[in-house]
């Protein structure tokens, strides 16, 4: 395992395969892949965020497994905290513990950066990816809470 650096080759390729391919799956329910546009923005985008960890894990040099994070702060405990945003484990790599090392990894480092907690969002319908966390111990707190969105239109976003 490895902490991506964003502005390396390999790991821009890394990241880029496998969030193409998380991005296709039933969970990912993304409607297209990232164009090359975007893909390279993303890249830029998490290389240029002091607040982003991208952690990745290979075999055999191929890579099977991320996480990506970003750095928080909770206001209610008046510390930082470390939002796990994007796990992926690549398809024929499930159910082999890479899930699990990866969010240990990044409670490992939350733990280094003096972290109140690791906190993430996880579909409703993703059942494996609830049992993982759960076996992890997380929870859903105290009182639950919901994840809302809302898109800005793209001229604000200065997409193409």
């Amino acid at each position: 395992m490895l902490r991506a650096d964003c502005r390396v080759a390999s790991h821009r390729r890394a990241i880029a395969t496998l969030l193409a391919d998380y991005m296709q799956d039933p969970m990912g329910g993304a409607a297209r892949p990232l164009t090359p546009h975007q893909r390279r923005a993303m890249l830029d985008g998490l290389a240029a965020l002091p607040t982003s960890l991208v952690l990745l894990l290979f075999i055999a040099e191929r890579p099977v497994g991320m996480a990506v994070c970003f750095r928080g702060f909770s206001t209610f405990n008046a510390a930082p905290l470390l939002n796990i945003h994007d796990l992926i484990v690549a398809r024929e790599h499930r159910g082999n513990g890479l899930g699990r090392c990866l969010v240990r990894e990044a409670e490992r480092i939350a733990g280094e950066m003096r972290c109140c907690k690791v906190t993430l969002e996880v579909r409703r319908d993703n059942r494996i990816a609830r049992k993982l966390y759960r076996s992890c111990g997380f929870s859903e707190g105290e009182k639950p809470m919901g994840f809302w969105t809302k898109p800005l239109p793209r001229k604000i976003l200065n997409r193409e």
